[in-house]
This record gives structure tokens, C-alpha cells and sequence, in this order.
């Protein structure tokens, strides 16, 4: 067994020892060549990995900053564009020489809009505010209302001139105020009181009726035809006021115009007894006896009259006849 192992060991060492020397360089080359191959393959895998990264690094870094420049670029002119020493025309020429993507756009002109309303604003006149209290007018309506239900003269006097102070123009308003004066028996604050209703409503025939009667009812015959005078008769068809115009004509000793009144008032009203008698008593102070008398007996003949005025007609007619 010990020389078998001897002979194995000599062909082991024989084997080594003897190896060509072109079959060494073949096997160092065979080596070389495939650390070379392995060291190519790790530089290409190295080189793929780094130019990835920085591809990578540029998509979601570099691009992000870029539209972020072009987007703060832009809103930074529109700022200095939207002070208010530029002019609207400017910031509209920067809009369309600056070529933006559709949301930048869109994103300038809601601040142009923007500005546009706070210019507005500051240019408007402020709205006044509506009133909510009740006015002076429905007031007055108000206390109107009270006068009229209230039974108190005093009272009622009260509330018509508070009425009268808040609104001058209800004409109903003054003429109930002259009543409750006359049923005090006030009758100089009634005067008084329709003077001043007149200057509000100068050509109003109402007020001159009643300012007119008691002028003449108080020996004012004068006042009383100045008071009517102001209102143009001609046209005037109202057979109070040309009553009181007859009356105050007859009371200044101007028959002709009181007989030219008369006529017009029967030609209204023929059947009217007053006017007969007033036409009787002008046509007697004419000197115009029978005119006179067949007017005192045209008025026997109408409307029934008071019994003192009867027998005053039936005295002008004896003394007539």
C-alpha cells in the first residue's frame, strides 16, 4: 500500500511539476478576459444607475422648479402691472404680450376683475340707507285718522295741528281744523287759521268760501271781496263762491257787479229763492222799482223761506206796488 501511495504521489507531482508553458498562458489570459468582462458589466450596470438617478432627479426637481418660475414670473409683473399708479391699458398689453398656459390666464384676469371691483367700490357713492321708521306723511295720516273719531274739540283741535306740522299739504286737515274752531266759537283763530291754509293752497275755492263768509259775517266786506277777487271768476261755476262774490259786491255798494253775479247764479240755478232776493234788493238799489218787484215775488213763488225773510218780501212788495 506504501508504494502505491509513493507512485500516485510522483504522477500527482509529474503532472504539476510538467504542464506546458503555453497551456499557463492560455489559462492566466481565459482569467484575465473574464475579470476584464466583469468589470465592464459592473461599470455599465454603475453608469445606467447613476444616469437614471439623474434623470430621475431632473423629472421631479428641475421641472417642478421651471413651471414654478413660470408661474411666479408672470404674477410678479401682473403685481407691479396691478398697483394703482398703472394704467388698465397697461395691464391688458402685459396679458397678451406674455404668452401663459390657459390657467395662468384665467388666473390674471380674475385679478384684473378683482381690481376692477375695488375700484368700483372705492368710486361709488355709498347707497343711503332705506328708512324704516314711519315717515312724517303717514304720521300725519295717522293722527288724522284719531281727529276725526275723537269727540273732544280741544282734543281734536290738538291733533289737527300736529297733523298740519307734519304734513302742511292735507288739505282735509285744515278745513276740519277751521270747523272745530268755529264750533269753539273761535272764530278769529278760525280766520287766522284759513289765512294761513291759503297760503298753502292760495286758489283753493274751499278755504276762500269760508274765509270769505266770516269776513262778511264779521262786517268785513272789504277783506271779504279781496279774499274772493284773488281767485279768477270767470270761469267759476260754484254757486257758494258766486253767492259770497254777489254779497260782497252789494255789501261794497257795487250793484253792477252784484246784479251781473246774480244773473249768473240764476242762470245756474233759477229756482233758487235766496237768489231772487238778492237780485229784488240790487235791482231796488238801481232804482229799477218794477225789476225789483217781479223779482221779490219770483222769489215768494220757490223754495220755501224763513218766516222773517217772507214778511220782509211782503213789505218790499206792498211798498212796491
Amino acid at each position: 500500500m506504501s508504494l502505491l501511495n509513493q507512485v500516485l504521489q510522483d504522477l500527482e507531482k509529474r503532472n504539476t511539476n510538467n504542464i506546458p508553458e503555453e497551456y499557463e498562458a492560455d489559462i492566466l489570459s481565459h482569467v484575465k478576459s473574464i475579470s476584464v468582462r466583469q468589470y465592464k458589466s459592473y461599470y455599465q450596470i454603475a453608469s445606467l444607475m447613476l444616469f437614471t438617478s439623474i434623470i430621475v432627479f431632473t423629472i421631479y426637481h428641475f421641472k417642478p422648479n421651471q413651471s414654478a418660475a413660470l408661474i411666479i414670473a408672470p404674477q410678479q409683473k401682473l403685481t407691479q402691472a396691478l398697483k394703482p399708479n398703472n394704467s388698465a391699458k397697461y395691464v391688458q398689453t402685459l396679458i397678451t404680450e406674455i404668452p401663459l398656459k390657459e390657467d395662468i390666464k384665467k388666473t390674471r384676469q380674475a385679478a384684473i376683475k378683482n381690481q376692477a371691483v375695488i375700484t368700483d367700490k372705492q368710486t361709488t357713492k355709498p347707497i343711503t340707507q332705506k328708512i324704516t321708521k314711519t315717515s312724517p306723511k303717514q304720521q300725519a295720516e295717522h293722527y288724522f285718522a284719531q281727529a276725526q273719531k275723537n269727540q273732544s274739540l280741544a282734543d281734536r283741535q290738538a291733533l289737527l295741528k300736529q297733523v298740519l306740522t307734519l304734513n302742511p299739504q292735507q288739505l282735509n286737515a285744515h278745513l276740519l281744523l277751521a270747523n272745530t274752531l268755529l264750533q269753539q266759537g273761535l272764530t278769529e283763530q278760525a280766520i287766522d287759521s284759513l289765512k294761513h291754509s291759503l297760503k298753502v293752497f292760495p286758489k283753493n275755492i274751499q278755504l276762500t268760501n269760508i274765509l270769505s263768509q266770516l269776513f262778511l259775517q264779521s262786517k268785513q266786506s272789504k277783506a271779504a271781496l279781496t279774499t274772493l277777487l284773488k281767485i279768477k271768476t270767470p270761469y267759476i261755476q260754484d254757486e257758494t263762491f258766486l253767492s259770497l262774490l254777489a254779497a260782497a259786491y252789494q255789501q261794497n255798494n257795487d250793484s253792477l257787479n252784484s246784479l251781473n253775479s246774480y244773473q249768473k247764479l240764476l242762470s245756474l240755478n233759477p229756482e233758487k229763492a235766496e237768489y231772487w232776493l238778492g237780485l229784488a234788493i240790487t235791482l231796488e238799489k238801481q232804482n229799477k222799482p218794477q225789476h225789483a218787484l217781479t223779482a221779490y215775488r219770483q222769489a215768494l213763488n220757490k223754495n220755501p223761506l224763513k218766516a222773517v225773510i217772507v214778511s220782509y218780501i211782503k213789505q218790499r212788495i206792498s211798498l212796491l206796488n
